[in-house]
C-alpha cells in the first residue's frame, strides 16, 4: 500500500515545501499517510494543519475516522462532536455521518 501512495505523498510534501502554511495540504498529506499506514506521520500532519487553522473542522473529521478505525469509539464521538462545534456550517452533516458509523460499530461490538 505504501508504494502505491508514495508518489502522491512525495508530491504533497513538495507542495508543502513551497507553501508550508497551507493547512489543506497538511490535511491531505495526513490522509495519504494514514492510508499508507504511517499513523505517526498522519498525526503529525494533522497537528500541523490544526496549528495553522485551529478551527478547521475537517481535521476533527479525519481524527474521528482514525479513532473509529482503531475502535476508539468514545474518542471518535468526541472528534465528530468537536467538528460540529468548530464549524457547524460546513461539518454538521459530516460529523453526524461519522457519529452514525460509530454508533453502528458500537452496536456490532455489543453483539
Amino acid at each position: 500500500m505504501l508504494a502505491t501512495r508514495a508518489p502522491a505523498i512525495a508530491s504533497r510534501q513538495r507542495a508543502l515545501q513551497l507553501q508550508p502554511n497551507d493547512a489543506g495540504s497538511w490535511l491531505q498529506l495526513a490522509t495519504l499517510q494514514e492510508a499508507s499506514g504511517d499513523l505517526a506521520g498522519s498525526a503529525a500532519s494533522l497537528t500541523e494543519a490544526e496549528r495553522l487553522e485551529p478551527e478547521l473542522g475537517s481535521v476533527c473529521i479525519v481524527r474521528a475516522m482514525q479513532a473509529l478505525h482503531a475502535r476508539r469509539y468514545n474518542e471518535a464521538l468526541h472528534w465528530a462532536q468537536e467538528a460540529r462545534r468548530r464549524d457547524p456550517t460546513r461539518f454538521t452533516s459530516d460529523s453526524l455521518v461519522v457519529e452514525g458509523r460509530v454508533r453502528e460499530a458500537i452496536g456490532r461490538a455489543d453483539e
